[in-house]
């Protein structure tokens, strides 16, 4: 398998981030991601900024992108007001986005405006290699259009000095096993640098991902919590790196044990919380209450964890309820301090049981002591 990078986009649909003068908590953000192994994070839209006021990156923030070699990209459109922007932000990487579907509507209403298109591309790509920004062109909606018309499109961009490009998914998906098809037919077709930026509109973009990388894609992009301003969201960048690490056995890579407090720092930013059962970072997917379930896992965890709690910097949880037996109370009574016999914890359940039913939930830690 190739070496894959993986881009966090997580601002992608935010105004550009100021790395002369970053918050407090989105320093400490692009601190964690470095310390993860997280190569690359897009700090934001062009395209919404305003006006950004050229600055100076702070040497406290270019020694922690420098000590992990992290690289700083940005999203624009092809116009070089984007592009301006994005050299005053000081990023690496320029990604310049084009509408596939928006290219394809002209050809077919007004080649003249196709054309237009065309020339906004070459400009921007010029002005961003005089700046010396490195390039990233963006196929955006690619799934939409005919495989020439990529293909196609690529050839003007290689012809004129660009080699890395993004599939972008957008509305229109296509399932994961016909999606490493796509990839494979591009990179089999092309010798050039791909990455995938998948849509999650039907809870595919994980799948597709990894699908991608089999394929020989060379870049994921990712966002904590699949956070996008997009109805359909995107690849879970905590998702994907489990994947990697405990399936793809990468694990060397990625030091995952930050990803559930990255992803609650990321959360309170953008104020958009995952589920309690997310998965790989949901704060409840190590609660156990079920008597069997519990005692399971207090032989052998992997019967119902497919990772330890720990690797991703969370804590295993024994719940207390009507569903509970005795070996789960007798271990939670455990970390009190208290060691009951299996008959005090059978006279014990009988309580909790009771107590449990009525209230119509589990029992908080004060009400089994009180028990």
């Amino acid at each position: 398998m190739p070496k894959t990078k993986l881009t966090d986009i997580t601002f992608r649909n935010l105004p550009l981030l100021d790395l002369a003068a970053l918050k407090s908590t989105e320093a400490e953000i692009i601190k964690i991601m470095t310390e993860m192994g997280i190569e690359e994070v897009e700090i934001g839209s062009a395209a919404l900024t305003e006006e950004f006021r050229a600055g100076s990156i702070s040497e406290k923030n270019k020694k922690i992108a420098a000590k992990k070699r992290l690289k700083f990209r940005s999203w624009n459109r092809p116009l070089i007001s984007d592009l301006q922007k994005s050299w005053q932000a000081e990023v690496d990487t320029a990604v310049i986005s084009v509408s596939l579907k928006n290219l394809q509507f002209r050809r077919l209403v007004y080649k003249k405006s196709a054309d237009l298109l065309l020339t906004d591309l070459k400009r921007s790509i010029y002005y961003a290699q005089e700046k010396g920004l490195e390039i990233v062109v963006e196929f955006q909606n690619a799934s939409a259009v005919n495989l020439n018309l990529i293909l196609e499109l690529a050839d003007f961009c290689r012809t004129r000095g660009v080699n890395r490009f993004s599939y972008q998914e957008a509305e229109t998906v296509i399932e994961p096993l016909k999606f490493k098809q796509r990839i494979e037919a591009i990179i089999s077709t092309a010798d050039f640098e791909l990455e995938v930026n998948c849509s999650n509109v039907f809870q595919t973009a994980a799948a597709a991902s990894l699908a991608a990388y089999k394929a020989g894609a060379q870049g994921i992009c990712a966002s904590f919590n699949g956070f996008s301003k997009k109805p359909y969201r995107r690849t879970a960048l905590e998702e994907i790196m489990m994947i990697l690490k405990k399936i793809e056995a990468l694990d060397s890579k990625y030091k995952t044990e930050k990803l559930f407090e990255l992803s609650r720092l990321m959360a309170e930013y953008l104020n958009d919380f995952p589920a309690v059962n997310k998965a790989v970072i949901g704060k409840d997917i190590f609660k156990h209450e079920s008597g069997i379930h519990v005692a399971g896992i207090l032989k052998n965890p992997t019967t119902y964890e497919a990772f330890s709690p720990a690797e991703v910097g969370l804590k295993r949880e024994i719940i207390i309820g009507k569903h509970s037996g005795k070996k789960a109370v007798i271990a939670k009574y455990r970390e009190f301090g208290l060691y009951l016999s299996l008959k005090e914890a059978e006279l014990k359940l009988k309580k909790i049981k009771r107590k449990s039913t009525e209230l119509k939930r589990t029992l908080t830690e004060n009400e089994l002591k009180d028990i």
